[in-house]
């Protein structure tokens, strides 16, 4: 499987319903859809958390898999990030967001209601705060696919991976999934409370 990232709870900024402490990683097949058509319980991904951080000795970065979201600098070196608590906007295309507006422009005229959303659709993408986090709302680059029974529950982001591009050198430092798309590792909030990590969903999608 293909490492993406590993969380040091301990390390971000402490987030209501989230460890305070362990390492939760993340793994996605190393196929040209990264899992994702997998069902459970073949999930074609992976989430492993470790409650206790001691004893733990830290390793040189696999070799770079054939196929891979990562450019051939992060892949092969990694990039250690560092957390920091920020306020955002909900993505246009999740649930949460949708329900809002449906309800705002409830009886409004159609047009308006078109033209509205056009414009707030644009400036939410605009305003959006960064291309990876941890909480908040999920973001899509086509659609919520909690609309389609996958994951209807899951009201959490552990991990959002969006496109980035980083490097002088095109490529070398890209997050890119497909056509400049978005990654999104989610749970319901009873079971990240609960620690229980092997109810995660994945999904990404892409332009």
């Amino acid at each position: 499987m293909i490492f993406l990232a590993q969380l040091a709870f301990a390390d971000l900024p402490k987030t209501s319903g989230y460890p305070e402490s362990g390492l939760l990683s993340f793994f996605v097949e190393e196929t040209n859809h990264f899992g994702l058509f997998r069902t459970p319980p073949e999930d074609g991904f992976h989430v492993r958390f470790e409650p206790r951080t001691d004893g733990l000795l830290r390793v040189a970065p696999p070799a770079l898999p054939t196929t891979s979201p990562f450019g051939e600098a992060l892949g092969s070196n990694g990039a250690p990030l560092i957390g920091k608590a920020v306020h955002g906007l909900p993505s246009p295309d999740c649930n949460e967001f949708s329900a809002f507006f449906e309800e705002q422009m409830e009886n409004r005229d159609v047009g308006l209601r078109d033209a509205l959303s056009e414009e707030l659709f644009e400036w939410l993408g605009e305003e959006r705060v960064a291309p990876h986090y941890v909480g908040g709302f999920p973001a899509f680059t086509q659609h919520d696919v909690r609309e389609e029974g996958h994951a209807p529950h899951h009201d959490r982001v552990l991990l959002q991976l969006g496109w980035a591009g980083f490097g002088s050198v095109p490529d070398e430092w890209d997050v890119c999934w497909g056509d400049a798309g978005e990654a999104t590792f989610m749970i319901a909030h009873a079971d990240l409370e609960a620690h229980r990590f092997e109810e995660t969903r994945f999904s990404w999608d892409c332009a």
